[in-house]
């Protein structure tokens, strides 16, 4: 865990922790789903499906590692999907 210090001038020092700092996560869609696919409780195949996406939904990258991404949808976090399945949004 890391500790930063706030410097502002006129105002009480204070700190926060990194932990909560990781917890903050965007509400900012960046890919769209366009096809019916499976969101995987893993980055594998075969995995446990958590739920499942409609084409035109909208998430947000949070990850990708080999051919996977970890999205979030509505600031929720909410599994895995192969990066076949989804584009950027232009």
């Amino acid at each position: 865990m890391k500790l930063f210090r706030n410097k502002v001038s006129l105002a009480r020092t204070s700190f926060v922790f990194s932990d909560a700092l990781e917890e903050i996560v965007s509400t900012t869609p960046t890919l769209v789903v366009f096809q019916l696919v499976d969101v995987l409780a893993e980055a594998k195949e075969g995995g446990a499906v958590v739920t499942k996406l409609r084409p035109g939904t909208l998430v947000t990258l949070m990850q990708s590692e080999n051919g996977w991404v970890l999205i979030t949808k509505d600031g929720q976090e909410i599994g895995y999907l192969a990066t076949s399945s989804m584009a950027p949004i232009q």
